[in-house]
């Protein structure tokens, strides 16, 4: 125990600048650090229309304040990318910056290029506080968006379920052309019996610039029941050769189509030897068959592959 604190003592954490200066007077100074603990995430609502092929989509700034200080009055700058920070390596989405100062403009977010990334300066000063969890809207809803849902199969990666996906292309045409920042992306369709919006699958986006394509995976297919079966299994020392079969049952009153994908490793030399549908190939590892299944009816179809290595 000290008798006394010594003069110079700091308990609390503090910075200290020694200035040198010509002339005595009061002089402005700006200061830029970097600070932990405060940061932003995107946060998307799309809303599907009654025929599921438009879509609304909107989208919010959450940001959460936990670094000890409230900024007052704040100017918010969002910079969007894969952002570098050797002391944070698993942080992999943006920067945060707040400055004192007026900013002009609009009072919703303006994006624009900066360096690699893309930045968004909000056109209002705002105020958070310390230990809040604030939302700023992003993105002004945009309806009209060509929508486009796809059934799809793959037994490797779930072979009870048809996957419910649906994609859309972020260009100008389409009614987007909007840099959108990575984030979570939360669907829903209103109900005509009551006008209320139901929430119906959600997923995560990459960084995604103007003009690419958008695809989330939302849920699986209710009454679209597949049924995968090894039909035949042959194998010598550096080859195998195997014969799938995949039903699709549909118990919808209406018909739909199933894309049905086969993934082969890339250590593999590979071939179709027989199959029942034509099918494309995707890449060096994927083939896609194109299924149509009638209104409360199957569809089978079936292939056979060799493999040698």
């Amino acid at each position: 125990m000290l008798s006394e604190m010594p003069e110079e003592l700091v308990t609390e954490p503090t910075l200290v600048w020694l200035v040198d200066s010509e002339s005595k007077a009061a002089r402005k100074c700006r200061i830029t650090y970097t600070t932990g603990k405060i940061g932003w995430d995107a946060d998307y609502s799309a809303v599907v229309s009654e025929d599921d092929d438009k879509l609304e989509l909107s989208g919010w700034v959450t940001i959460e304040n936990n670094s000890g200080v409230a900024y007052k009055k704040a100017d918010v700058k969002l910079i969007a990318g894969d952002v570098r920070r050797i002391e944070e390596p698993q942080r992999r989405r943006e920067m945060l910056v707040m400055a004192a100062g007026a900013q002009g403009g609009k009072e919703g977010f303006e994006e624009k290029a900066f360096m690699e990334y893309h930045m968004y300066t909000l056109g209002r000063r705002t105020t958070i506080k310390n230990n809040q969890v604030k939302q700023i809207e992003l993105i002004e809803p945009v309806g009209g968006i060509a929508l486009d849902k796809r059934y799809v199969y793959e037994h490797r990666v779930n072979e009870k379920e048809v996957q419910v996906k649906i994609e859309f292309e972020n260009t100008k045409q389409n009614g987007l052309g909007i840099p959108l920042p990575a984030g979570k992306v939360r669907v829903f369709k209103k109900d005509p019996a009551d006008e209320n919006l139901e929430f119906v699958g959600e997923d995560m986006i990459d960084h995604t610039p103007e003009k690419e394509k958008l695809s989330l995976y939302i849920g699986n297919a209710f009454d679209i029941v597949p049924e995968y079966t090894l039909v035949d299994s042959e194998q010598g020392r550096r080859w195998r050769r195997r014969t799938h079969r995949v039903e699709l049952k549909n118990r919808k009153d209406e018909s739909v189509t199933v894309f049905v994908d086969e993934r082969f490793s890339s250590t593999v030399n590979w071939s179709v030897e027989k199959e029942s549908h034509e099918y494309e190939k995707i890449d060096a590892n994927k083939i896609r068959f194109r299924i149509n299944v009638a209104a409360d009816d199957s569809a089978t179809v079936q292939y056979t592959v060799r493999e040698s290595w």
